[in-house]
């Protein structure tokens, strides 16, 4: 049945962020730069979204938005976030 859907997902996504957690700790005793561990983590996340959004079949175009108001929207909100 469906009731179990939501626990298994947060059973996933607790088990993602211990391994990134994990990976995170071995990639820095390592002695791999910071801001390479950013930009594999930034390329992976990337990836698993473009691809989860294709497999549920969204078209490329419609990503960041509907209308050119929620593209707007969205990108206005990166901004604030990045400053």
């Amino acid at each position: 049945s469906y009731r179990w859907v939501p626990l298994v997902l947060i059973a996933l996504s607790s088990l993602g962020f211990s391994l990134q957690a994990l990976t995170l700790r071995t990639l820095t005793l390592a002695g791999v730069p910071t801001f390479e561990i950013l930009l594999i983590r930034g390329c992976v996340q990337a990836f698993g979204c473009c691809s989860t959004l294709l497999a549920i079949g969204h078209a490329p175009q419609t990503w960041l938005g509907e209308s050119t108001s929620e593209v707007r929207v969205l990108l206005a909100r990166a901004v604030i976030g990045f400053l």
